[in-house]
């Protein structure tokens, strides 16, 4: 047992250690995240011939799939939780950078998007790709310092607007879950 490994050196992830942004905003009443890392896009093979008793070789292939990171975020009243994702809120609202509204409804009532198509139609409209970071701020008195890791090309792939309503119920967390091509660990 290592008895001599100070215990500032073991990461605490919660309670303001980790936080998480959206295109440089903070995704503020984030519950809970949930990463999936990228998979290889094929299952490692081993080549072992007939009369071999072990494999001569294993390969393996040389492309992953995406990455997948699941926030659940606290409904606030009044507020739909995409609107947590400020430039999302912002574009689904019908104020892209370019001027032009990136959705359009049946009604035209732009201001009432609701529903996944919306949330796809503003993603799909952006000028550019969508970063998503997680900032690690280790305690005080451990040796590490500040470290991130940007999760580039974000695309929200699935909005769970539902929910279950009960006597006890105290809060309402709904589910966004954001896909992305590649990430990247730097130190700050």
């Amino acid at each position: 047992m290592a008895s001599n490994v100070p215990a500032s050196q073991f990461r605490v992830a919660g309670s303001k250690f980790t936080v998480f942004y959206w295109d440089g905003k903070l995704i503020a009443h984030c519950n809970q995240l949930a990463h999936t890392s990228p998979a290889p896009v094929a299952d490692a093979v081993a080549i072992q011939p007939l009369d071999a008793r072990r494999p001569l070789a294993v390969i393996t292939p040389n492309a992953i799939g995406m990455g997948t990171l699941v926030l659940e975020i606290v409904e606030l009243y009044g507020l739909s939780v995409w609107e947590e994702l400020q430039s999302l809120a912002t574009a689904i609202k019908g104020k892209a950078a370019n001027g032009n509204s990136p959705i359009t409804s049946g009604n035209n009532d732009q201001n009432n998007a609701t529903d996944l198509a919306d949330i796809f139609n503003a993603g799909s409209a952006y000028p550019q790709p969508i970063q998503v970071t997680k900032y690690v701020y280790p305690p005080a008195g451990s040796n590490q310092g500040q470290y991130q890791e940007n999760y580039f090309n974000c695309v929200i792939s699935n909005y769970q607007d539902g929910e279950t309503v009960s006597i006890g119920t105290m809060q309402i967390y709904k589910q966004i879950t954001v896909n992305y091509t590649h990430y990247k660990r730097t130190s700050s």
